[in-house]
């Protein structure tokens, strides 16, 4: 459960609901991020931000040591968006 949801004194059920809705949304763009790099299109690197977004806010919400390594791909999606890299892809 999060820290923060308790906090807000949300319950289990929709914090879980809302967790599972997020990161299903993560997948869905991060798929969508893919399938556009893949055929060379032009808006794939927004939507791969906004899917690294997502996942960051997913675990910043619902945070857990064993996601650091998700915390750090995502970072390293925005980065590699934000300086072209690679540029054989844009």
């Amino acid at each position: 459960m999060s820290r923060a949801l308790t906090a807000a004194h949300v319950s289990a059920a929709p914090a879980r609901a809302a967790a599972l809705a997020l990161a299903w949304y993560t997948v869905l763009l991060y798929v969508v991020a893919g399938a556009g790099a893949a055929v060379s299109s032009g808006w794939w690197p927004g939507v791969a931000i906004v899917a690294a977004s997502s996942g960051l806010a997913l675990k910043a919400i619902w945070f857990h040591p064993r996601l650091a390594a998700g915390v750090l791909l995502d970072v390293g999606v925005i980065l590699a968006v934000v300086f072209v890299w690679p540029g054989s892809l844009h």
